[in-house]
């Protein structure tokens, strides 16, 4: 079998550098910083990439399409329709384009009906964690017409793929989901800390919400906190402000502060705690079915 990137950016590198670790041979990458000067600092690292991998750069889409099984595509989400438009041109029959970028649900699809258009098989296959953390074993959803056949000829070099259900797109809804919480997370984090730092309590606030979050599992963790929001979102929502007014004093502007308090007045403000009697749900199913009965899904 042989592979091709398109596109070697961190990502890239980190997968292929894994599978040539397994024994992998053969692997083709083609990016954008070719077309660069040699002195550009973006086709340097490139090289450098290139070199540490142990892969074979090529001149461009054609070359790199050609005799390839899988084109993994791999660029950034702005860059995503242009890059599979480029290397699609050059496949044909019984290739499969392997697309893990970042990109929506909606462009996943639409590059999939162009791929089966031209008789090309066709995987949303986003990562469900950070590449330079899990290196090619990182945690892979994988949807769509050839996500079985993706699965069944990575899985052998070790890739963790697993196959969802559902048409492309429906990888990415997974994807963007877990991208709320963990780009929100740190979001949160960044504004927790510039606070803390600025009253001069930063490790004891770090140890203080670490032992907090220690002491259980993260699923734990999380259906406590969405059932408590049915019930104590108002309360919650007075202490936001407090900090929030505070943040302002010492000159740290409160912007996902701001969105947190907005969602807590939305549960607050949905009846949910009056339709409870203030006692939590005791599960998640029952959190979602306050969830529609309140019509926030």
């Amino acid at each position: 079998m042989r592979l091709g990137f398109m596109g070697f950016g961190e990502a890239a590198f980190h997968m292929a550098a894994g599978l040539v670790k397994e024994g992998m041979d053969g692997i083709v990458v083609y990016d954008h910083a070719m077309t660069l000067a040699e002195d550009a600092a973006p086709r340097q690292t490139l090289m450098r990439r290139v070199a540490d991998a142990g892969v074979t750069l090529v001149d461009g889409p054609a070359a790199l399409a050609a005799g390839a099984d899988f084109i993994v595509l791999a660029v950034p989400a702005t860059f995503a329709e242009g890059a599979a438009t480029a290397i699609t041109e050059h496949m044909g029959a019984g290739q499969t384009l392997a697309d893990v970028c970042s990109s929506s649900p909606n462009l996943k699809a639409q590059i999939a009906e162009s791929c089966a258009a031209r008789g090309l098989g066709y995987v949303d296959s986003p990562m469900l964690g950070p590449l330079p953390v899990y290196g090619h074993k990182v945690p892979i959803a994988a949807s769509g017409a050839a996500a079985q056949a993706w699965h069944d000829a990575m899985t052998p070099f070790n890739m963790v793929i697993e196959v969802i259900d559902g048409p492309a797109g429906m990888a990415s809804r997974i994807k963007l989901s877990r991208s709320l919480f963990t780009k929100g997370f740190e979001a949160l984090l960044v504004e927790t800390f510039q606070f803390a730092r600025k009253n001069g309590v930063e490790d004891v606030v770090m140890n203080s919400i670490g032992e907090t979050m220690d002491r259980v599992s993260f699923r734990q963790s999380a259906e406590r906190y969405l059932a408590g929001d049915l019930v104590h979102a108002a309360r919650r929502a007075h202490e936001l402000e407090d900090a929030i007014t505070i943040m302002r004093e010492t000159g740290i502007e409160p912007l996902v502060a701001q969105g947190a308090h907005k969602r807590l007045m939305e549960s607050a403000n949905s009846g949910s705690a009056e339709k409870l009697g203030g006692e939590m749900p005791k599960s998640l199913e029952d959190v979602f079915a306050m969830w529609r009965e309140t019509g926030a899904i």
